[in-house]
């Protein structure tokens, strides 16, 4: 799911890049989580079942509000500090 973003982060520009940088980034850290929780806890089964929606919800309010945060500092923070890097071509 993050690799078939990547096409996307090149297309969108500024402040349209910040969710699906958010978005990226926390499915990265759930992937991570996930191998561990497998590899160093050998959870599988029909644990997941329940692991799964809850970890999916949580991470879409991870990625709102994530992107309403850096969106809300940049627009508070002087320029050169957050606003330049949203708004550069990246």
């Amino acid at each position: 799911m993050v690799l078939g973003f990547i096409p996307f982060l090149g297309w969108a520009k500024g402040r349209q890049r910040v969710p699906l940088l958010c978005f990226s980034t926390t499915m990265a850290e759930l992937v991570t989580m996930n191998i561990e929780s497998i590899l160093l806890l050998g959870l599988v089964d029909g644990i997941w079942g329940i692991i799964a929606p809850i970890m999916f919800f949580e991470r879409g309010i991870a990625t709102v509000g994530a992107s309403i945060i850096i969106l809300a500092l940049a627009n508070r923070l002087p320029l050169g500090i957050v606003a330049l890097h949203l708004d550069a071509q990246l």
